[in-house]
């Protein structure tokens, strides 16, 4: 998993903003996530300098018409006037009112050349159409993609955990053992010394003595001082004995349910992963069906004048898309497989290690049945409150990792949707825009042409 530490699929993806440059100050304020920046950053610089080409060749091509009209178009209208010229004079005094009468409307037209008239962008063809769906397509697999891996992740973690509590566990287990060994080792140390010592008391008061010897009151309290002393030590040592060999048990029989309980944790988590991945993928291909569905609904809603087209295209489309399921079909087989092994292979890893236990400790344990059910009642009770809150705590983990990948994956699809609105409301626009702005050229001209059949 250290190898896909910065991969771009991991990556969130880029926040969309508002660009205000000069090509799209007022209308196209969407920054499309498709496509380089580069590219769309030349096309803009190379209309914006066709523009100012053009209205520097209108500016020149009026004031050349201004010089013009300044030099001799006011005589030839003062001689029209008067009735002084010809006809050819009355023919030009017409030309040059036209040209005057298209120099106002110049003039006019002067205040709106500031205002940069975005074309409108063609209508997406249909390979844009393809290269969309393509991408989307992709979009999805780089999510199920990110799904699996974290899925692996937490599978991964939680196996690395188990080890390492199975280690703990042994390690204790192993301390505790060599506590225990040291401890008897040291009781029978002190119960050799005290066997020693009343070996020599049991020879020093057997030794044979004189009968002439006095027999006072006072060699008899030290004996039976003595005698009670050495009663006390033994008594105090086999309590002690049997508070060790009580404590060895109960330690035992606690090694024992801990490796019940771990095996049984390690099975549900097991089970319960299982469960979450099959939930899971079968989720996600009713959410990716229905999904297909809708979008076939709409493209077919929006293709009705291209159905030759779009019926060639329906085939392929559906000749990709059952590729593209029986390859992620595969996978998921693949994966749910040797996740399957990987279980079984720890479930009998387990189980024997476990007989293994049974086994070792099974002679020591036939004489306290009493006490170990006792023990085992207790420590079953525990292990189900233990369990359910575990249980609990992984059915809510894995709760919030899936709404966390629905609310992702539901926001993707809104963000696209959204842009290819924008798209389309952005071109009926600029279409609107055109419109306008033809008709408004159309009806300048046939004011102009008007005005110059009723001033002729």
């Amino acid at each position: 998993m250290s190898s896909l530490k910065g991969a771009p699929s991991l990556n969130p993806p880029p926040k969309k903003g508002f660009s205000y440059n000069v090509f799209d100050e007022e209308f196209d304020d969407y920054v499309s996530p498709v496509g380089s920046e580069d590219e769309n950053q030349k096309k803009k610089k190379e209309t914006v300098k066709k523009k100012e080409k053009e209205r520097k060749k209108a500016k020149s091509k009026r004031a050349e018409r201004r010089a013009l009209e300044s030099g001799g178009g006011g005589e030839k209208g003062t001689s029209v006037r008067r009735g002084e010229g010809d006809p050819q004079s009355v023919t030009n005094s017409a030309v040059d009112y036209d040209v005057a009468d298209y120099d106002a409307g110049a003039q006019y037209s002067d205040d709106f050349d500031d205002d940069d008239i975005v074309p409108a962008p063609a209508p997406p063809s249909f390979d844009n159409t393809r290269e969309l769906q393509r991408t989307i397509k992709e979009e999805e697999a780089r999510l199920e993609r990110i799904a699996e891996e974290k899925m692996r992740e937490m599978h991964e973690e939680q196996v690395r955990r188990w080890q390492q509590e199975q280690e703990l566990t042994a390690k204790t287990i192993q301390n505790q053992q060599e506590e225990l060994r040291a401890q008897i080792e040291e009781l029978k140390r002190l119960q050799e010394q005290k066997t020693k010592e009343a070996e020599q008391e049991s020879k020093s008061v057997g030794a044979p003595r004189d009968p002439n010897d006095d027999r006072d009151d006072g060699a008899n309290a030290v004996m039976v001082e003595r005698r009670q002393l050495t009663e006390n030590q033994r008594r105090r040592i086999r309590e002690r004995e049997r508070a060790v060999q009580l404590r060895r048990l109960e330690q035992e029989e606690a090694a024992k349910s801990l490796f019940q309980r771990l095996a049984q944790d390690v099975r549900e988590v097991f089970h319960e992963l299982n469960l979450s991945v099959v939930a899971s993928e079968k989720e996600r291909l009713i959410k990716d069906e229905r999904y297909r569905k809708e979008r076939e609904a709409k493209d077919r809603r929006e293709e009705l004048e291209r159905q030759e087209r779009m019926q060639k295209e329906a085939k392929e489309r559906e000749e990709r898309e059952a590729k593209f399921w029986s390859a992620m079909e595969d996978r998921d087989a693949r994966f749910r497989e040797f996740v399957e092994k990987k279980s079984l292979k720890d479930e009998e890893e387990r189980e024997a290690r476990w007989k293994r236990d049974l086994e070792d400790r099974e002679a020591r344990l036939k004489g306290d049945k009493e006490l170990r059910s006792e023990l085992e009642s207790i420590e079953r009770e525990r292990r189900d409150r233990e369990d359910k809150n575990v249980r609990e705590r992984d059915r809510t983990l894995i709760q919030t990792l899936l709404d966390d990948l629905k609310r992702q994956y539901e926001t993707q699809l809104e963000e696209t949707r959204r842009q290819f609105e924008l798209d389309r409301a952005h071109a009926e626009e600029m279409h609107r825009m055109e419109l306008a702005a033809i008709e408004k050229r159309h009806a300048e001209s046939a004011g102009q042409s008007d005005r110059i059949h009723m001033r002729q």
